[in-house]
């Protein structure tokens, strides 16, 4: 089994979306209006919609091309790094009821800023770097904790990636985007982004206010995770 730990990026949020218009004519406006968060709890979605995220998000697509059964750390939408260290001290002891089962944690690693309260404004570069540093190490320090042996990291941001090609370089995950390697994918879910193939922002014509990856962009996602992995045979 492969575990999957992230934030709303990994869930899929906003894959909903193109369900709801393509299948149900569901306008870009009325989407817009009504069907955003935080105004709106995307695990309100019909059924269906729902099952076409999960068939869409990268951690489905990664398990279906390595033929593996896989699980998400969360069910709900959202994350902070330190929720992910906290759920794989749950899924440990209580989710998968010991040690074994998991072959491969896939983590992605998200902002920073997130699990800390209040959120402060911090600008000093050292502070920085220790914060980054404390994070990641604890979900390192639980992985290890878990037994499993085999894990990559993928980052939205990418300060947290650059760290984690300097110090855990067999675990990171670099993106190749118009041959262009990137430590995080926060450059594709930019609006500025010219092309804008990734988002569904740049799916909706700019009409749906998200830039949450489309499918394409999970298609894109999980071709980089998925070279990392064949390339270490970590499954």
């Amino acid at each position: 089994m492969i575990l999957f730990l992230g934030c709303s990026f990994t869930w899929g949020a906003g894959l909903q979306y193109e369900y709801l218009h393509n299948e149900e004519d569901v306008s870009f406006d009325y989407i817009n209006k009504n069907l955003i968060p935080p105004n709106y709890f995307l695990e309100h979605c019909s059924y269906k919609s729902d099952k076409y995220r999960q068939e869409k998000h990268f951690p489905n697509l990664i398990a279906k091309h390595f033929n593996s059964a896989y699980c998400l750390g969360k069910s709900g939408n959202g994350g902070n790094n330190n929720e992910i260290k906290r759920i794989l001290s749950d899924f440990q002891l209580r989710n998968l009821g010991g040690q074994g089962q998991c072959k491969l944690i896939v983590v992605q690693f998200t902002d920073w800023q997130r699990s800390l309260e209040p959120h402060p404004k911090i600008s000093d570069l050292i502070e920085i770097e220790k914060i980054i540093e404390f994070q990641v190490n604890q979900i390192v320090q639980q992985i290890q904790a878990f037994g499993v042996k085999n894990w990559v990291g993928i980052s939205w941001f990418e300060d947290i990636g650059k760290f984690l090609k300097t110090k855990f370089p067999k675990n990171y995950v670099p993106i190749y985007a118009n041959g262009v390697e990137l430590t995080g994918f926060e450059n594709l879910c930019q609006k500025n982004n010219r092309t804008k193939p990734y988002t569904l922002w740049g799916w909706s014509n700019e009409k749906i206010d998200d830039t949450h990856f489309n499918s394409y962009g999970h298609e894109f996602i999980a071709k980089q995770i998925i070279r990392k992995i064949e390339e270490n045979n970590l499954l």
